[in-house]
């Protein structure tokens, strides 16, 4: 599991937004047997957010544009639907 991690993301270790130790994964080993050390997983989580931090936004109205685009084509009754959903948000 751990290779597989290490070379799905191979390319942010190259760039330098997680170190390699972070995707080896027997460092979440707890210490009982099939058991996981949450308290260290929380911990690389935390780091992890704090690199990507800058990335995060609200991306709402996005969404709901995009969403508008797939209705529309899907179906007609999907549109009544997100004309009615737009009617309540904007």
């Amino acid at each position: 599991l751990s290779v597989a991690e290490i070379n799905a993301n191979a390319e942010s270790i190259k760039e330098q937004i997680f170190d390699e130790s972070e995707f080896e994964f027997f460092n979440f080993k707890g210490e009982e047997p099939f058991t996981l050390n949450f308290e260290y997983l929380e911990h690389v989580y935390w780091e992890a957010g704090q690199k990507l931090i800058h990335a995060i936004g609200d991306i709402r109205s996005e969404i709901i544009k995009n969403c508008k685009c797939i209705y529309i084509f899907m179906d007609p009754m999907h549109f009544t639907v997100i004309q009615f959903f737009e009617n309540i948000h904007d």
